[in-house]
């Protein structure tokens, strides 16, 4: 018998209660926010201004993704012979594959198509209960029961085969996803503004539909499915994804600008100097008021982000079912560009540390001061 890949339930795995909250970012304008850009910009020219130097601005962020078409793939499509189609009496099937078969079921969208495949896989092994069930002493119509048996038995292994090539499709080919994960011109705030509590559920729940091929376990059920356009509307408005990398990009753009700067600022400034008494307080200010007070709990914020995300990504880099260009795709983003973040930001505190500490200057003193000069 094939493995069972969906039953019903009338409790879900994912209650969506939470369905009200995507409408209230939508209406909200998704909350973007200019509070990064706006923190860094500020501590970049501050700096600028006190160092008297120019400081590059940065270059667009561009991440490229692979085209949509590319990791489309191409499940087989169910081969039936019309007379034992047409011969099927004990299960409903007909008329599922009859509206598929229709110019309205043949534009079908990646969710709906994947929600038909459930349903056809759905109705096969109940027909197979329901036959196996099914009670007959007359000989000739205990055979045809077994040829309908067969063939439905049949049916049912071939669309349980090409349920991970459709799941994989409702991940690559939907529009709701590939805006997820592709375009924003917004940042994350770093604050409770950011929807992460949703972004985790939206996509642990696209992950739990297919993990039943893998694990055998009844896991996708009938009411998940019927929560899937609720999550994919959810993706669509908050497309935390997309922002998280676009935010991280930004702060190593920026980073990386500023310590090639600083680089050569910092090491020839004379911080013994009683001339430059002054405009070291005010330096020293610049670094406390608007990088440790400013930058770093948006970038904190974001640390922790990445926390809660790696686990999810990184079972999405390794999925078996998935295309390599998109697992490509996602671990550059999740991997390569956290790494390049990672590293941006480490240089910019080992600068100051160094030039700091050249200076007398202690870290604790750093952490507690309030900006007393005016910068």
């Amino acid at each position: 018998m094939p493995t069972k890949l969906i039953s019903f339930s009338k409790q879900s795995k994912f209650p969506f209660a939470a369905v009200g909250l995507w409408a209230m970012l939508a209406l909200s304008g998704c909350l973007d926010s200019n509070k990064l850009p706006d923190a860094l910009n500020t501590y970049s020219d501050r700096l600028g201004n006190v160092l008297e130097i120019e400081i590059e601005s940065e270059s667009n962020l561009l991440m490229p993704f692979p085209p949509r078409t590319s990791m489309a793939q191409q499940p087989p499509e169910l081969d039936m012979n019309l007379r034992e189609f047409y011969g099927i009496n004990n299960c409903p099937i007909k008329q599922l594959i009859a509206q598929r078969n229709t110019a309205l079921g043949k534009v079908h969208l990646p969710s709906q198509r994947f929600k038909y495949e459930v349903e056809v896989i759905n109705t096969l092994q109940q027909c197979v209960k329901f036959i196996n069930e099914k009670d007959e002493e007359q000989e000739s119509i205990k055979k045809a029961l077994g040829r309908e048996l067969a063939l439905i038995e049949q049916w049912l292994f071939a669309k349980t085969n090409s349920y991970p090539q459709n799941w994989s499709n409702l991940v690559t080919q939907s529009e709701e996803t590939y805006l997820a994960f592709t375009q924003s011109d917004g940042f994350l705030n770093g604050d409770k503004e950011d929807p992460v509590s949703l972004a985790l559920i939206d996509l642990k729940f696209l992950l739990s539909l297919n993990q039943a091929t893998h694990t055998h376990d009844n896991i996708v059920t009938f009411e998940d499915v019927k929560e899937l356009e609720s999550h994919l509307q959810s993706m669509s408005s908050h497309r935390f994804y997309v922002k998280y990398w676009r935010s991280i990009m930004f702060i190593e753009h920026k980073l990386n600008r500023l310590n090639a700067t600083l680089s050569v600022s910092l090491p020839a400034f004379q911080c013994h100097s009683t001339s430059n008494k002054q405009q070291f307080d005010i330096l020293r200010n610049v670094f406390t008021k608007y990088f440790i007070q400013g930058v770093q709990p948006i970038a904190s914020a974001l640390n922790n982000y990445q926390y809660q995300l790696t686990p999810i990504f990184d079972e999405m880099v390794n999925h078996p079912d998935l295309p390599s260009n998109f697992k490509s795709g996602i671990a550059h983003r999740h991997k390569t560009l956290v790494k390049k973040y990672e590293n941006s930001m480490k240089n910019h505190i080992q600068l100051w540390q160094t030039f700091f500490a050249r200076c007398s200057v202690s870290p604790k003193s750093l952490v507690s001061a309030r900006p007393n000069n005016k910068a």
